[in-house]
């Protein structure tokens, strides 16, 4: 048996799902501070290879860092053309209180922090020429 998210699926590098849970569940401070999702995806890379036994000890900080920011980009296309296409800022003030919304989709600051991320990894992108 195996189990598919038809919500989301895809082939894909396993920092998709990393990149979800940090950006619709985690608290704002934490991601807005300079430097903390670095610091946490650090964390991760260490667990990440000690639980596979070195074999991805060829997987760098940057390696990380770069698809973490290209799975954020990849998110935004269904954060903006799905969850919240046609829908206005009262929508996701309404959301403030109801479960199983992300964190973006139901607090105004968490989404004007993504947006805001997003442009700075594209200023990013677009200035290294990839």
């Amino acid at each position: 048996v195996v189990p598919i998210d038809f919500q989301w699926t895809g082939v894909g590098r396993g920092v998709l799902d990393l990149m979800y849970l940090l950006v619709s569940s985690a608290e704002l401070p934490l991601l807005a501070e300079e430097g903390s999702i670095s610091q946490l995806l650090s964390l991760y890379l260490a667990e990440l290879k000690t639980a596979t036994n070195g074999k991805a000890s060829a997987y760098t900080q940057a390696d990380l860092e770069t698809h973490m920011k290209l799975a954020c980009l990849e998110y935004a296309r269904s954060v903006f053309a799905y969850q919240l296409k046609g829908k206005g800022p009262d929508f996701v003030r309404k959301g403030e209180t109801l479960l199983g919304r992300c964190a973006h989709n139901r607090n105004m600051p968490h989404l004007l922090w993504f947006v805001d991320y997003l442009d700075r990894t594209l200023a990013e992108f677009e200035a290294s020429k990839l």
